[in-house]
């Protein structure tokens, strides 16, 4: 076979992202920086005191260049990356006061304002995730004069708004992404055969403190030959060659959780006895999993009635009553089983009643909320990661628990809104400087935990998937990308087609609520359990497996089963292939769902299927554009151990009763 793999990167896709950081470069030789000072556009780099290029890889061109503004004693660096094995170009602007005294007053600063090339453009943007239906919802529209302005809400990068962008133009298309894990904003607008992008961190109007600095959003961006279809794959392939987090060394693999609330509130109730007999029940019972879950409720948080509560957070030490020898004992044998330990964290939301003793009350901002004519302090603070004193207190406690709990798997959630608690601690000349420092805080804080601790791996949840942007995710993986539709099959299988688009490598959940009419019941258990489809419905590069270590033996057989014989082998083409949806998803309980994985250096993959319970018709034909068509390919499904033999070319009808799914396997017949 050895034909040309149609998602390769090509010299045109390279000689399409050279023109686009011409386009880049043009406003100043650097990159399309632009602010005012003190009232005056500037948009030079100032006096160019030093260009350094290394290359830390075959791959990887990285450029530091350092100019200084003299008469503001301000000085830019500008710290670009060139990749050489895909189209992809990135940089990211950092500005210092040099002077003993408040610079000049910082604004409309935009980390990129830049024309590129372009007739015709439309714009694929995704709609976040904010506890909705209506999320991860990708629309198109072409481009006009007038400009579009798209940001999130509430100071979280995925609420509300997805800073990850398609622009098809004719014949070629640009993948962007802001790098910014607070509120930024991205503007476009056709003008002519060319479009214009800008993207900033949403509002600054700043004086920089002697010494201090400023950190702009990073911009990525990647320029493709092709359709949507293409730009999808080539940036799913970069992706997982450069940002996909690495633990020891190896990309982060395929996982399956396993775990015991012991309740019915998160993990309030567990305790060091009922977690070691869950693990050794588990692995009795012959159910192997890969991490061990301990989520949010395993610190004191009794309230004044003496109930537990998980959302009562700040003392983040193991409960002396539940764990007299704190979580080493658990951590311990995840590790004789093979399990690595997951551990949830929330340090940026602290409970003022619960804030430990040796947490500085200075450490925490605080907000002050009126209503009805009356103001007072809110409970919960905001813990400031931009206090460099602050971070270093939580990250050496952090650590240490880490540490002695034997914690493989790093988990922080964040679930509430910064923005008001930055806003409010801002002066009138420091406008976004308090966000600025936080953010700047927040990657420190990450990049320390995982210098300390090799291997570890960050799970970012912020309310579900709030907080997912391309910064965060080089340093973590989404393990629960949303809070919404947990058991409804036609939501997952909107937002999952999101995340394969963008973020590749996610938790999906096999759990299932009770339907009626095509509507699902919130949080009402499907009392057929995880059958077949609703097991279909949480097949993603993690999958999580719904059951607990005293469910009947029977369930257990059937969900290792498809674990085994499904998703270990479907995982990998999740992670290594090319996506192909093969169905719109439009969160209807009357569709079927279908999609395609292929793996062009295999020359082989699967085909998914989901016929919906209200779904009238009885069979789906499938194309499967990148198989070869002179080739013959053998279909096996692995739950019945059918199998059919096909061209490449053959239009494939597959037939499913209503409510269920499936998977073909295939590969190429010699």
């Amino acid at each position: 076979m050895n034909r040309i793999d149609p998602n390769r990167t090509t010299q045109a896709d390279m000689a399409r992202i050279a023109k686009a950081v011409r386009a880049l470069q043009a406003v100043n030789g650097v990159c399309p920086l632009a602010m005012r000072i003190a009232g005056t556009p500037v948009q030079t780099p100032g006096d160019i005191r030093s260009v350094r290029r290394t290359m830390p890889d075959a791959n990887l061109v990285l450029t530091e260049m350092v100019a200084v503004l003299p008469e503001h004693a301000l000085e830019i660096t500008v710290s670009a990356t060139e990749y050489l094995d895909f189209p992809v170009y990135e940089y990211l602007v950092t500005i210092r006061n040099l002077s003993c005294s408040k610079s000049p007053l910082i604004t409309d600063l935009y980390a990129a304002d830049v024309m590129l090339p372009g007739a015709e453009p439309v714009l694929y943007r995704c709609s976040g995730d904010f506890y909705s239906e209506k999320g991860y919802h990708t629309t198109a529209a072409p481009l006009s004069a007038e400009t579009e302005r798209i940001a999130p809400t509430e100071g979280r990068s995925c609420n509300e708004a997805f800073p990850y962008f398609r622009v098809a133009c004719e014949g070629f298309g640009y993948n962007l992404a802001i790098g910014w894990p607070g509120r930024w904003l991205a503007e476009f607008s056709q003008r002519g055969d060319s479009f214009r992008f800008a993207a900033k961190q949403y509002d600054t109007a700043f004086s920089l403190l002697p010494g201090e600095v400023y950190r702009a959003p990073r911009i990525t961006v990647m320029a493709y030959e092709g359709d949507e279809l293409r730009g999808m794959n080539l940036w799913r392939r970069w992706y997982m060659r450069h940002i996909l987090p690495r633990s020891a060394g190896q990309p982060v693999p395929p996982m399956m959780p396993i775990y015991h609330p012991a309740g019915d509130e998160e993990f309030t109730h567990t305790t060091e006895e009922n977690q070691l007999e869950a693990i050794e029940t588990y692995a009795k019972r012959g159910f192997h999993g890969d991490i061990w879950w301990i989520d949010a409720g395993w610190y004191p948080c009794r309230d004044e009635k003496g109930e537990r509560h998980w959302p009562l957070i700040g003392n983040w030490i193991p409960d002396p009553e539940r764990y007299p020898n704190g979580l080493g004992p658990v951590g311990e044998a995840c590790a004789r089983h093979g399990l690595r330990f997951l551990v949830w964290f929330e340090p940026e939301r602290v409970i003022l009643d619960h804030r430990p003793p040796e947490m500085p009350e200075r450490f925490i901002l605080k907000r002050r909320v009126e209503q009805n004519g009356k103001s007072w302090i809110d409970a919960q603070g905001l813990l400031n990661l931009g206090d460099p004193e602050c971070r270093k207190w939580l990250t050496n406690h952090v650590n240490r628990l880490i540490q002695e709990s034997h914690i493989a798997i790093y988990r922080q959630d964040f679930n509430f809104d910064p923005l008001p608690y930055w806003q409010q601690a801002d002066a009138p000349d420091r406008i976004g400087m308090t966000e600025n420092q936080h953010v700047q805080g927040y990657l420190a804080y990450w990049d320390a935990l995982l210098e300390a601790n090799p291997g570890l791996i960050i799970d970012s949840c912020a309310a579900g998937g709030r907080r997912n942007d391309l910064e965060t995710m080089r340093r973590s993986v989404t393990m629960h990308p949303t809070d919404y539709g947990y058991g409804d099959p036609p939501i997952k299988q909107r937002f999952y087609n999101a995340l394969f688009a963008w973020i590749p490598y996610f938790r999906a959940l096999s759990i299932i609520w009770k339907e009626e009419n095509g509507k699902y019941l919130l949080n009402e258990p499907d009392p057929r359990g995880l059958d077949n489809y609703a097991l279909h419905n949480g097949l993603g590069p993690m999958f999580n497996s719904g059951v607990f270590c005293d469910d009947p033996q029977e369930l257990l057989d059937r969900v290792r089963t498809f674990a085994d014989t499904v998703w270990r082998p479907a995982a990998p083409y999740m992670m290594e292939g090319d996506y192909y949806p093969l169905t719109e998803t439009r969160c209807s309980d009357h569709d079927w769902c279908a999609y395609a994985f292929f793996d062009p250096k295999k020359e082989s993959g699967f085909v998914h299927l989901i016929r919906n319970p209200y779904a009238e018709a009885e069979t789906f034909t499938a194309h499967l554009t990148p198989l070869d068509p002179a080739c013959t390919y053998r279909f096996t499904n692995p739950e019945t151990g059918e199998q059919f033999d096909a061209a490449g070319n053959a239009a494939l009808t597959f037939a499913l009763p209503a409510r269920s799914g499936a998977i073909w396997f295939f590969e190429p017949q010699a």
